[in-house]
């Protein structure tokens, strides 16, 4: 390894500049700057060393430990004060300023630099960004742009960790975040907190605060216990900063639903076992999910009926089997009060 001694017998130094000390060549005068044409190295003791390296040790009297990066980007600029060592390089060295001057956010979320896109997929589906010597989650650097500090956790509020726009994140701590988990890959309901017990044959409603979870009732009806979590996550404050209209609040719907159409089943008339039923199909519905309009009174029999028969849950199939449904009930009703005349 070179010595400050060893540059100082071929070269001058000051402010990141290095000068010949002698004559050396017809083109190569003493006072002349020294370094190759990308004056990225310097020879000393018959071998090409990088200057800026050359320069961290004539200021600290070592040779760097890592690779040196300009703090401004500008890699010709190689004055002390402008550089460091790659693997000293943290969030806590950057500022805000730097950032912006380097990546832009595009209307759709993502980072770009120099009107490229530089996300990299990672695990788990969340997004990186590199810069300078470090790996940054692109919600955290997005966060960091807007914001200007870096908090404990950002969180995702829609639980889509490819969706970074700014209104999507907010700075929370490890329990809130544990708050807004999206729900396991093996949810049976579609709804987070909201199973079904076999052996029992009931819906169960659970909720999980601060890593301890609590048992919010068993229901032999799904809805009501979608009620039951719901209100749970208000009282707990787990909403995870979704808007209201998000949740679907069956029990209320329910009652709005018989407030229009009855009590007894439109098809048949029956009372007995009422169920609520969406028109258009609950899961791929969200903006109907409260519709008062989509909602149709049936008796258990004949809900099970539809649903054994039409796996699309939508407004044209339901409409086609009740019109069947009413024509079966006719011909049964006609059958049954026909008298048979011998004589014609």
């Amino acid at each position: 390894m070179i010595t400050k001694e060893d540059i100082l017998t071929e070269y001058t130094y000051k402010d990141g500049e290095f000068r010949h000390a002698r004559d050396k060549a017809r083109n190569t005068k003493a006072g002349t700057i020294a370094g190759s044409k990308n004056k990225k190295d310097i020879i000393v003791n018959g071998k090409l060393r990088n200057m800026s390296k050359c320069v961290w040790l004539m200021e600290t009297g070592e040779w760097p430990k890592f690779n040196l990066e300009p703090v401004n980007g500008i890699k010709e600029d190689i004055r002390f004060e402008n550089l460091r060592e790659r693997g000293s390089a943290t969030m806590d060295t950057i500022t805000q300023e730097e950032v912006l001057n380097t990546f832009t956010q595009n209307e759709d979320g993502k980072i770009l630099r120099n009107g490229k896109l530089v996300e990299t997929a990672h695990r788990n589906g969340y997004t990186v960004v590199s810069y300078k010597s470090l790996t940054i989650p692109t919600h955290r650097l997005v966060w960091f742009m807007h914001n200007g500090y870096m908090p404990e956790v950002v969180d995702h509020k829609d639980n889509d960790r490819s969706n970074n726009k700014i209104d999507n994140l907010r700075a929370t701590d490890k329990s809130g975040n544990m708050k807004n988990l999206s729900k396991p890959a093996n949810n049976t309901s579609g709804v987070k907190g909201v199973c079904y017990h076999n052996r029992d044959k009931v819906w169960q409603a659970y909720i999980r605060v601060d890593n301890k979870r609590i048992h919010l009732g068993s229901f032999v009806d799904k809805d009501d216990a979608i009620t039951a979590r719901r209100e749970a996550e208000v009282q707990y404050g787990m909403d995870g900063g979704k808007k209201e209209t998000n949740y679907y609040t069956p029990t209320v719907w329910k009652n709005r639903v018989r407030e229009l159409k009855g009590t007894s089943c439109e098809v048949c008339g029956s009372n007995d076992g009422i169920h609520i039923h969406h028109i258009e199909g609950f899961s791929g519905n969200k903006e109907l999910r409260e519709e008062v309009l989509n909602g149709a009174v049936l008796c258990s029999r004949c809900h099970k009926e539809y649903h054994r028969l039409h796996k699309d849950v939508n407004k044209s199939t339901y409409e086609e089997w009740v019109l069947n449904k009413l024509e079966e009930i006719d011909m049964s009703n006609i059958n049954t009060n026909s008298e048979v005349c011998y004589g014609c």
